[in-house]
């Protein structure tokens, strides 16, 4: 959106013409999207125009002195997009203290910081991933994700362009060559992640600079290869400007974008851009060049896209709906005037003051200043807004005053009048499920059962509360019953996903919702595998079966009742199944609209029967027959859904209930429920909860830095590093030497098996890589999201080194969570990977080398350090042994393998019978969700030693009973 339309350092007013089509487009779509469903391409457009000025200006630099100035380039740039920028951002904190309500003054001053220094894009991916920020409304600084972007590329850019210059006067390449090289491989790199990404539904690749360089890049490489004037000229802008037009007319918001949807309008601009002054040739195209409206335009189209998108949310603020025609042409034409005042006494005025030659610090020291005190300012705001407030449950706050549903069941009904509702108005918002924060919910892209738990086990009842996002918010409740009564409560939850077994839509992903199937199918298998008395179905009334998402919600409901009951027919007791019907879905985000109509809030809620649904729970009680739990009468009393209830305001947005609201109907869910007193906990006994955690090693604060000596030593290799480290541990001078190959699975064991190792006079070799599974098949890393290289090399290299060495044992300790080179879930993955370590071990063992397994080790449903520092409660923190108990690829590997392998079986250090710890004889169990403390590990050497002895006294066969079995 910024640079100097030139072409060898002459002005291009065809430029001028392209960026007046572009930021024409995005306003025609900001300001009625359905006229101009796909305008958004216009800021796709501004990218190409951006990466083909800058490039250009950048070789033009190098080609006239040798090198680049980066002074001078930053003072530049700063001169050119700072000073509009900031006035801007001051404009929408003054606006925003006076026409939004105080529930969004914190939202806006994150992204007023966001915006400032230049990372808008990646708040905006992390927003659409953060399933508590994914129904807010548009800030006004939302657009200034695009201009995060491109200045992220013109901070990088220069620096890649004085290497390649240092780089052509070293190897005498011609210095356009190697820019056009390293232009060509970025081009293509970022462009099949962004391919990649659009397939997979991302919902934040929309705004990843990795995703949208290639654009940026596509107008680089027109500026290293020049363009082509003359007729063939002519053709190329022709089919750039129709290609430009058509895109916004056949794209939609719908589609995944960018991916391969983006190169209709990127390619579009190139062409355009390559076309050079060939508008002139052809009466069609003089008017890009010439017509001074057009030039105007693109003169004031900085400007003019920094200034719309403010004015038109901020309308929408004021007027509570979308502009109209008439109103629409007056946003446009406000947007134009403000464009044209900020051009001419703001940007020309900062653009074009006294040179600074020879002290370029003092604009960018100005730059500095200026920003710094609208972050500062924007903070002021936030805070007033309640920035700073964390998301915690605020249900600890209720008094006589504030008995919130209980105003309804309890007789007689008392609401104190003249008393403030809780949570405050600015706090509403965090008011959540400690669900949230104990990380205990399934997300979009997983499949695999988390489950969060509340209360004690062994507990005279188990109940599971299954659902979505509207179960999560009932958890405050079911934990109220399970902290009273002897009960065990355990939530499995994911986000937006119903049990109904059917491809549904995902509004983020843009395709069916593959990932909650695929949990869904999981999550009858778990609870076919426990034992509860009761399993309590909670969904939200709005799921949409893919392909019918555009008729309304209840076109599909009866289709989901019939595919929930289908589901559930799989589960072995069907008589524990209940229903809960679904809360009321009120039409407007409430908090923000009582901000707006305090005090009473008039409006912000719809009555009884526009807020439920027939949706399908209701159905699937009608068609499977099972109970339904109905409590609108504690939402609804009467004909209305208020807001606030015994003084405690009832919504966090538009549909899901504060915490401490839900917490107050707590008894009437237990009446319900049918648990009665008999199993109610005897008074001052709470669920396993003990005196004081003081006594506990290492303290909880520290348990994340109490990783051991293999970690101490710097053992175990990083991510992206293929190299092989060998660290020596035991007796140095034992006879018998033991390899130990594996990620942090086997470093954690460290402080175990030196002593043991010691002990038995043994010489200990270990090979560590952080996410590593040891095997022939690639695995995929989570984190770097493709296939983990890396890890294959590495594995290459250990396996050469062993068979060199030929140690007596190798014994394989790993993480049981690895999936294939293609992403798939553990299961699916798991019969690949075992093959993969089987053509590891086969090798190993041709060569005499005895080969063993560490049996996975447990893994929680949540990090236990912190469920104990926000909890205290060392029986909640715990988990079922059955359900922490994995059965990873290598061990399903182990338990088939012919000949046999050997196998160190841990589990009955860390577990019981039927249950595994947090916390054991004053000793904490873990540091996160699945890795133990070395203080913790150290414990288990006289075990492992006995275990260890065994393998080679037996030829690799554990002998004891215990050990042999097959899995819990």
């Amino acid at each position: 959106m910024v640079g100097v339309s030139t072409v060898r350092g002459a002005f291009r007013p065809e430029i001028q013409g392209l960026r007046a089509i572009a930021v024409l487009l995005v306003l025609v779509y900001h300001v009625w999207p359905s006229f101009l469903p796909g305008g958004f391409v216009g800021v796709d457009v501004f990218f190409v125009i951006s990466g083909y000025l800058i490039t250009s200006l950048l070789l033009r630099e190098v080609e006239r002195s040798g090198s680049i100035s980066l002074p001078q380039f930053y003072v530049r740039r700063a001169r050119r997009l700072l000073p509009a920028a900031i006035v801007t951002l001051f404009a929408v904190v003054a606006a925003t203290a006076l026409l939004l309500p105080i529930t969004r003054w914190r939202d806006v001053a994150l992204e007023v910081v966001a915006s400032t220094l230049y990372f808008e894009n990646w708040w905006l991916a992390f927003k659409a991933v953060d399933y508590l920020a994914i129904e807010a409304d548009p800030s006004p600084l939302q657009h200034f994700w695009s201009l995060s972007v491109e200045e992220q590329f013109y901070f990088a850019w220069p620096a890649l362009l004085i290497a390649l210059a240092w780089f052509s006067r070293a190897r005498r390449v011609p210095f356009r060559r190697a820019v056009g090289a390293i232009v060509s491989i970025v081009l293509a790199a970022s462009l099949a992640y962004s391919v990649i990404a659009g397939l997979s539904g991302s919902s934040s690749a929309y705004f990843s600079t990795f995703s949208r360089i290639w654009q940026l890049a596509a107008g680089a490489l027109v500026a290293v290869v020049g363009f082509l004037p003359g007729r063939a000229g002519v053709g190329l802008l022709l089919a750039g400007l129709a290609g430009m037009v058509l895109s916004a007319i056949v794209l939609d918001a719908g589609i995944p974008y960018p991916g391969h949807a983006a190169l209709l309008p990127t390619l579009s601009a190139v062409l355009a851009i390559a076309a050079g002054g060939a508008h002139e040739r052809t009466a069609l195209t003089r008017w890009l060049g010439s017509n001074r409206a057009i030039q105007y335009l693109g003169d004031i189209s900085y400007s003019l896209y920094l200034w719309h998108w403010p004015v038109i949310t901020f309308y929408r603020a004021w007027r509570g709906e979308d502009p109209g025609l008439w109103d629409g042409a007056a946003l446009l034409g406000l947007s134009v005037l403000l464009a044209a005042v900020s051009k001419r006494y703001i940007e020309d005025a900062f653009r074009h003051g006294p040179a600074t030659a020879g002290r370029p610090w003092r604009p960018l020291a100005a730059a500095a200043s200026a920003s710094i005190a609208c972050v500062a300012i924007a903070l002021v705001l936030g805070r007033a807004g309640g920035l700073g407030v964390p998301a915690r449950d605020v249900a600890s706050g209720l008094d006589q005053d504030h008995p919130g549903a209980a105003a309804l069941y309890l007789k007689p009904a008392r609401t104190p009048r003249e008393v403030d509702f809780l949570p405050k108005l600015v706090d509403v918002e965090f008011d959540v499920a400690s669900a949230y924060r104990m990380g205990c919910i399934q997300d979009i892209d997983g499949d695999e059962v988390k489950t969060c738990v509340f209360g004690s086990t062994p507990a005279r009842m188990r109940i599971a509360v299954v659902g979505d996002s509207h179960a999560v918010h009932w958890l405050p409740a079911f934990k109220w019953i399970a902290e009273h009564y002897d009960v065990q409560v355990v939530g499995i939850t994911k986000t937006s996903c119903i049990t109904a077994g059917l491809p549904t839509y995902h509004r983020k992903l843009k395709r069916p919702y593959v990932e909650c199937e695929r949990w869904t199918r999981n999550v009858v298998d778990y609870l076919n595998a426990q034992d509860f008395d009761k399993v309590v179905l909670v969904e939200s009334p709005r799921h949409a079966v893919y392909g019918r998402q555009g008729e309304g919600y209840a076109a599909s409901a009866e289709a989901l009742a019939q595919g929930m009951k289908d589901v559930w027919s799989g589960f072995r007791d069907r008589s524990a199944v209940t229903l809960i019907r679904s809360t009321p879905w009120q039409p407007t985000i409430v908090r923000e609209c009582f901000a707006k109509n305090a005090p009473g809030g008039d409006g912000c809620t719809a009555g009884r029967d526009a807020a439920l649904y027939d949706d399908a729970i209701p159905r699937l009680a009608r068609l499977a027959g099972y109970p339904m739990l109905d409590f609108t009468d504690l939402f609804c009393p009467g004909s209305a859904c208020p807001a606030v209830i015994g003084n405690v305001f009832v919504y966090r947005d538009a549909h899901h209930i504060t915490a401490t609201y839900m917490q107050t109907l707590a008894p009437v869910l237990r009446e319900r429920l049918g648990i009665d007193g008999a199993i109610a906990r005897r008074p001052g006994e709470a669920a396993g909860q003990v005196p004081s955690l003081s006594k506990v090693r290492p303290a909880i604060a520290a348990a994340a830095a109490d990783r051991g000596i293999a970690f101490d030593r710097q053992c175990v290799v990083s991510t992206t590093s293929r190299a092989v480290k060998k660290c020596e541990f035991g007796d140095r001078d034992g006879r018998i030497t033991v390899a130990v190959v594996g990620d942090a699975t086997g470093a954690n064991l460290m402080p175990a098996i030196d002593p043991a190792a010691i002990a038995l006079e043994w010489r200990v070799n270990t090979y560590f890589k952080d996410s590593c599974l040891f095997g022939g098949e690639s695995v995929f890393h989570r984190r770097l999201k493709r296939a983990f290289s890396e890890c294959s090399a590495w594995n290459r290299q250990v396996l050469h080194e062993l068979l060199v060495s030929k140690p007596n044992i190798v014994l394989l300790a790993q993480s049981p969570n690895y999936t294939d080179a293609r992403g798939r879930s553990y299961d699916q993955a798991s019969a690949q990977l075992e093959r993969g370590i089987g053509v590891y071990v086969r090798e190993l063992q041709r060569t005499g080398i005895r080969v063993a397994v560490v049996k996975h080790l447990p893994k929680m449903p949540f990090d236990v350090p912190l469920c104990l520092e926000s909890r205290a409660d060392t029986k909640a923190c715990g988990a079922p042994r059955q359900g922490a108990l994995s059965n990873g690829a290598l061990f399903r590997y182990a338990v088939s393998a012919k000949p046999a392998l050997g196998l160190v079986d841990l589990s009955d250090s860390f577990c019981g019978e039927l249950r595994c710890e947090a916390v054991i004889e004053d000793v904490l169990v873990y540091r996160d969700g699945m890795q133990p403390t070395a203080t913790f590990a150290k414990t288990l050497s006289g075990a492992l030693e006995r275990q260890l002895q065994d393998l080679l006294v037996v030829g690799g066969v554990v002998s004891s009973s215990e050990s042999r079995r097959s899995g819990d």
